[in-house]
């Protein structure tokens, strides 16, 4: 996959995101095929690259207090960890894309998250990445060629919270043949409109 060194959120990263599988939603490719979040990641790829253009984003009042937060978080690692944190771009080839929060060093990336309290609380007590980050944390991983991601838990007012993933090629080979198998399957579907 190439890097390019754009910022989230710009509309550069919006064009180059669209029609392609990412990090985000790549754990509902894991589910059931039968299911709507396994469908409706197949299908919004397809809508993307047959009409050039990208659905609706729903954003909650969290998200934007994620986004708002974001620098703030980041600096908190840096002070925590001593550790500088460069910008994360976007990885991506044909298919698939990924980008991270951030680049630490030339094997590490970080993945910011600034949940509200009480989710906040339930990962200070569970001390593990939240399952539901497992997949985008290794597809990040799968696309950089990176050996570790920080997950990072942000809330003002709470101890930061950091969480070492390390690379794990027996989780990369299963992301390798799942995305093979979505790409065929949605290059019949196209093929089908």
């Amino acid at each position: 996959m190439i890097f390019l060194d754009i910022n989230q959120n710009s509309n550069e990263w919006f064009e180059l995101r669209r029609g392609k599988f990412t990090a985000s939603t790549f754990g509902n490719l894991f589910m059931s095929p039968s299911t709507k979040g396994y469908k409706n990641s197949i299908y919004k790829v397809v809508f993307e690259r047959l009409t050039n253009e990208s659905p609706e984003n729903i954003s909650t009042p969290y998200m934007e207090r994620g986004k708002e937060l974001e620098s703030e978080a980041r600096e908190a690692y840096e002070n925590k960890t001593f550790r500088k944190v460069t910008n994360g771009g976007f990885y991506c080839n044909k298919w698939a894309g990924a980008s991270p929060d951030g680049h630490v060093g030339k094997d590490g990336l970080i993945e910011i998250k600034c949940p509200k309290y009480s989710t906040f609380i339930e990962y200070l007590l569970k001390k593990q990445l939240p399952k539901e980050y497992f997949y985008q944390v290794h597809f990040q991983m799968f696309c950089s060629d990176r050996k570790w991601v920080d997950f990072i838990a942000y809330h003002p007012a709470l101890p930061l919270q950091i969480i070492r993933v390390l690379r794990d090629d027996k989780i990369i080979t299963d992301i390798e043949i799942k995305l093979n198998n979505v790409i065929l399957e949605t290059k019949i579907i196209l093929e089908k409109l």
